[in-house]
């Protein structure tokens, strides 16, 4: 009589399954320690501003997103190359798109205009809005119009009265269609209009997914070229990343 249960599995026959499933569902989940010692370590990492490694080759190039996983994005190039391409912590990264009401979610920063009346609720039903990242010293309130709330000069209206203002506030909560957020100090609701566009403009790249459109420019070493079979690679200097298809809630 074998020993063990049924539930047993001396032979790690479902790990070795759950392994394989893996390495097919995340290609690019490859530790590349040559691209760190060759790039990384070279990029001077603690740096304010990203620098290129010296010596190395500039990559510009456009493509497809194939695979991703942290700071590791697999990418297709023009030529059909493929390319292992490490984010580099100071990398500008873009992800342009647009998204449905059921993407927004508590603690995302939205930008968006409109009339705001004494209760602190939107006049009409807001037809468009945008998830942003917030950069450097850009901070949340209500905004003249025309503002641009990421410029250093622009600051938030001290006083505000009712009237028209751009809002760049923290969602709180999304509720059938009813949008609470904190903009400065103050709370404002908004009404989704039936057909809302969320347009994305962040630095996540959760949102983006494999197929999406890339632009690259990065840095490598002549000796990671990509060669047959096996992929190139390089440092991430910016990666600007154009959705195909809105991206699922909660990614």
């Amino acid at each position: 009589m074998p020993a063990g249960g049924p539930g047993d599995d001396p032979g790690g026959t479902e790990k070795k399954k759950r392994d394989i499933l893996m390495k097919l569902r995340y290609p690019v989940l490859l530790v590349i320690p040559s691209l760190v010692v060759a790039l990384g370590a070279t990029a001077a990492w603690g740096q304010a501003a990203f620098q290129a490694p010296p010596q190395s080759l500039a990559l510009d190039e456009t493509g497809t997103l194939e695979a991703m996983q942290g700071n590791l994005l697999k990418f297709k190039d023009s030529k059909d190359d493929i390319w292992l391409v490490k984010v580099h912590p100071m990398a500008k990264v873009s992800i342009e798109g647009e998204a449905g009401v059921d993407y927004l979610r508590s603690g995302q920063t939205v930008d968006l205009t409109g009339e705001i009346k004494s209760d602190g609720t939107f006049a009409e039903p807001i037809e468009e809005m945008t998830l942003v990242s917030l950069r450097g010293r850009s901070t949340t309130g209500l905004f003249e119009p025309d503002a641009d709330p990421d410029e250093e000069k622009v600051k938030p209206v001290r006083e505000p009265a009712p009237g028209k203002y751009r809002v760049r506030g923290r969602i709180l909560k999304v509720n059938d269609g009813e949008i609470l957020m904190l903009a400065g100090r103050l709370k404002l609701t908004a009404k989704a209009a039936e057909d809302m566009k969320v347009k994305l403009t962040v630095n996540d790249p959760r949102a983006a997914q494999v197929g999406d459109e890339m632009e690259l420019k990065a840095w490598y070493y002549e000796r990671y070229r990509p060669i047959a079979m096996r992929p190139g690679q390089a440092l991430a200097e910016s990666v600007k990343i154009t959705l195909s298809k809105p991206p699922e809630p909660g990614r």
